[in-house]
């Protein structure tokens, strides 16, 4: 059996841990550059309606750009707060009447099924 070289010693150490972090972090880096990618199509595909839907307001119903912006704000503010986001409220649990996301099913606290809340 041969003896175990310096560089057989390292790659076994701290070196071989190193490689597979990075490994690691090359991976994770991958994963998110795939997933901001994705919601880069997301928003062309959605500015690309909104345009579409703004201009037939404009030409066919005759909808100017204040009452969109007036309409814009009313829907801003339905949270609470003017932040330029569209937040949902959150969904009371039947069960124990604690808030969740709209996306759940069932209530993160008791297990119970959430009503499903309007879009």
């Amino acid at each position: 059996m041969a003896p175990f070289s310096l560089y057989d010693i390292l790659r076994s150490g701290p070196v071989r841990r190193a490689e597979l972090a990075s490994e690691r972090a090359q991976s994770q880096a991958g994963k998110a550059q795939r997933s901001a990618d994705g919601l880069e199509d997301q928003v062309g595909r959605l500015t690309l309606v909104a345009t579409a839907m703004w201009e037939l307001l404009r030409d066919r119903l005759q909808v100017s750009e204040e009452e969109l912006l007036k309409k814009l704000q009313d829907v801003d503010l339905r949270d609470g707060k003017k932040d330029g986001k569209h937040n949902p409220p959150a969904v009371a649990c039947p069960g124990c009447q604690r808030a969740n996301h709209r996306r759940h099913v069932h209530c993160l606290y008791c297990g119970a099924d959430l009503p499903i809340a309007p879009a």
